[in-house]
C-alpha cells in the first residue's frame, strides 16, 4: 500500500507505476495507492482509523508524503502508530512534481525499492539542545488539591501515574475529582475506561463531582438545576469506552491512541488488573510488566497523561488491613516492580473505614506520594470527603 499526501500525487504515482510496468504478467495489475483526504495534518488520525484494515490486508506500507517539514512530521506520526511503515525519499518535492520534472523512473524506484523503515534512534548532540535546556522549568497543570500540585509540580503530558488503595476506599471518587478538575479548570478533554462501572453511572458521578452534588443516592434529593448546569460543561469533553467489548490492553491501547487523535489527551484507566483477570499470577505479572512499559511509551510518543488505578495486594500478616488504616507501600501494588520501573508517579490513597470511628474520621483520606521519578519527592496530602456534596477537600 502506497499512501500519498495529496490526490494529484496518488494519480501521478499510479500513472508512473502503470506506464513503467513492462512485465506482461502484471499488465492487469493495479497498484494500491491512496491519498490522505486532508493533507499531512490528518495522517496519523486517518491511518489510526483504518489501522486494522491496513494490517490485515497489506504486508508493506510505503509513506510517499511530501519532502518537506509537514511531510516529515506526518511520516513520524504514522510510524508511531504503524512502526513497520516505510518512508519513501522522493526525487522531487512530491510524486506529482516528480512526474512533471521527468523523474518517473526515479519515482518508481523510490516507491518500490528504496523505501526504508525509520530507525527508532539517532544521535543528538548536546549543543543542539542548548536553547531547549536554557529555559525555566514550567509547572504542569494543577491538580484539584494545591498541596499535591506543589509536591509534583503539576500534571504533565508524556507521563504515567499510578494510584492504589484498599477496597472501596474512594479510588473512583478520586478519579472523578481529577477528571472534573481537568475539564472545568484546564478545558481538557478526558478519556475514561472503567469496566467495573456502567458508563451512565460514570457520567452521572462525573457531573456530580463537577457540581459538588450527589446525584446517584436516592436518599438525597436530585438537584436538576445543578445537574443541567454542569452536565453542559462536561458533555463531550469526556469519552468513554464501550464496555460491551472484550477488554484487552492491546485493544484499549488502540482506543487510547485513537482518542488522542481526537484531542482526548488525559486518560484514566480503572483498574489496570482488569487486563489480567483471566491470567495466572505469574502470567499476570509478566503482562503488567509489558503494559507498564508500553503505557510509558504511548504517553511519551503521543504526549498523553495516563492514569492507572490499581488494586493492592494484602499487607503482611499481622499488619492492619488497608481498609482499616494500614499503610500503603509501593510493593503492594499488583505488578509493583513493573510500575516502579516505568511510572513517573505512584500514589496511595489511605484511610480507615472502621465502623467504630466517627463519620468524620471515616471520611478522612490521605494521598501519599510513594514514588516520584521527576523530583524524588515523598509526602502526604490530607483530604476530607464531604458526604453531603461528594467533594474531596484538603483538610
Amino acid at each position: 500500500l502506497i499512501i500519498t499526501e495529496g490526490e494529484y500525487d496518488a494519480i501521478a504515482a499510479f500513472q508512473v507505476l502503470k506506464e513503467l510496468n513492462k512485465d506482461p504478467k502484471y499488465a492487469a495489475f493495479n497498484p494500491a495507492i491512496v491519498s490522505l483526504p486532508d493533507g499531512a495534518g490528518c495522517a496519523s488520525k486517518v491511518v489510526q482509523s483504518r489501522l486494522q484494515e491496513i494490517k490485515s490486508t497489506f504486508r508493506d506500507v510505503v509513506l510517499a508524503f511530501d519532502m518537506d517539514e509537514a511531510g516529515e512530521e506526518a511520516a513520524s506520526a504514522v510510524t508511531k502508530i504503524l512502526p513497520s511503515a516505510m518512508r519513501a525519499t522522493l526525487p522531487s518535492k512530491d510524486a506529482n512534481q516528480c512526474l512533471i520534472d521527468g523523474r518517473s523512473k526515479a519515482l518508481k524506484n523510490a516507491l518500490l525499492f528504496k523505501a526504508e523503515t525509520r530507525k527508532n534512534t539517532r544521535l543528538i548532540y548536546g549543543g543542539s539542545l542548548r536553547d531547549a535546556a536554557r529555559k525555566e522549568a514550567p509547572w504542569g497543570r494543577s491538580f484539584p488539591f494545591e498541596p499535591l500540585t506543589r509536591l509534583t509540580r503539576g500534571e504533565r503530558y508524556g507521563e504515567t501515574f499510578y494510584w492504589g488503595s484498599g477496597v472501596k476506599m474512594g479510588k473512583s471518587e478520586l478519579l472523578n475529582a481529577l477528571a472534573a478538575h481537568n475539564i472545568l479548570e484546564h478545558k481538557e478533554r478526558v478519556f475514561m475506561a472503567k469496566p467495573e462501572e456502567a458508563n451512565a453511572k460514570t457520567y452521572k458521578l462525573l457531573v456530580g463531582k463537577a457540581a459538588n452534588r450527589i446525584f446517584h443516592d436516592p436518599t438525597i434529593e436530585f438537584d436538576y438545576e445543578a445537574f443541567d448546569k454542569y452536565e453542559g460543561l462536561i458533555g463531550d469533553n469526556v469519552a468513554m469506552l464501550d464496555l460491551y467489548q472484550h477488554l484487552t490492553w492491546d485493544h484499549v491501547k488502540g482506543d487510547v491512541i485513537h482518542a488522542a487523535g481526537e484531542g482526548y489527551r488525559t486518560v484514566y484507566l480503572d483498574p489496570i488488573t482488569n487486563f489480567t483477570n483471566q491470567m495466572s499470577s505469574g502470567d499476570a505479572n509478566e503482562a503488567l510488566v509489558s503494559i507498564a512499559a508500553e503505557a510509558a511509551a504511548v504517553a511519551k510518543d503521543h504526549q498523553l497523561a495516563i492514569h492507572f488505578f490499581c488494586h493492592l495486594n494484602a499487607p503482611p500478616r499481622g499488619s492492619e488491613p488497608h481498609e482499616m488504616g494500614g499503610k500503603i507501600l509501593s510493593n503492594q501494588f499488583a505488578g509493583s516492580r513493573a510500575m516502579m520501573r516505568s511510572c513517573n508517579y505512584m500514589f496511595g490513597l489511605e484511610g480507615n473505614k472502621n465502623p467504630d470511628l466517627s463519620i468524620e474520621e471515616r471520611n478522612c483520606r490521605d494521598i501519599v506520594l510513594l514514588e516520584d521519578r521527576e523530583y524524588g519527592q515523598v509526602g502526604r496530602v490530607p483530604l476530607y470527603w464531604d458526604n453531603k456534596t461528594g467533594a474531596f477537600n484538603v483538610r
